[in-house]
């Protein structure tokens, strides 16, 4: 039997182009690992979804906020192994197997990397967009009775920033596993946000005054 895996996808499929670009992740994702089942779920903000192929579909009702949607997800997933994903990726042939194989039993967080590369090494750090790539995380589901629950005090920018601080905060270690990719294709949801420039500013004034407690608590 193979192995099962908890994945966590936010989306908002208020558009069709939108909801293809979730529906081609997830066909992307289960063609990558064929040995693997996949248990996912994707957090959508879209009321009036059709849902997902090979995907369950759970609708949030708040605000959105990504790690949020994460913890929502997290309630419904139970493996001994899970995906944080954005919904806007394309993943290559047995990426997850390298990962998995990487972490074995000495970490509790991985990164994908995002350019190919036969090296097989791993490298540690909490990096934003270096060893840490916000938009597919890797995690062991006992990684949370250490942590607690993400931080949802960002709603979307630096979202990864505060994960990596919860970890350093912990004493946990993140690698980067080079030898795996996953591509990220951009969001298109981020297109139709306005004020981006603005909402990033306020953001990152919640990021640092949260850095803060945690680099206290150390």
């Amino acid at each position: 039997m193979g192995k099962t895996v908890d994945v966590i996808m936010p989306a908002n499929s208020v558009t069709f182009e939108l909801r293809l670009l979730t529906q081609q992740t997830i066909n992307s994702l289960v063609k990558s690992e064929p040995g693997i089942t996949f248990n996912i779920f994707v957090i959508d903000g879209n009321k009036n979804t059709m849902g997902f192929k090979n995907a369950k579909t759970i609708i949030y009702d708040f605000p959105f906020n990504y790690n949020k949607c994460l913890n929502l997800g997290l309630n419904y997933c139970n493996a001994k192994n899970c995906i944080l994903c954005n919904n806007d990726l394309k993943f290559d042939e047995g990426w997850l197997t390298k990962v998995l194989k990487a972490m074995d039993n000495k970490y509790l967080s991985a990164s994908p990397n995002k350019v190919l590369s036969s090296a097989k090494a791993v490298i540690e750090g909490y990096g934003i967009a270096k060893e840490l790539l916000g938009w597919c995380i890797v995690v062991k589901r006992k990684l949370f009775d250490i942590i607690g629950k993400l931080d949802e005090s960002v709603s979307f920018w630096y979202s990864d920033n505060i994960y990596a601080e919860q970890l350093k905060s912990a004493g946990i270690k993140h690698i980067l596993v080079i030898n795996s990719r996953v591509v990220h294709l951009g969001s298109r949801t981020l297109r139709r946000v306005r004020n981006k420039y603005n909402i990033t500013k306020e953001q990152r004034k919640v990021f640092d005054e949260r850095k803060k407690i945690y680099n206290h608590s150390k």
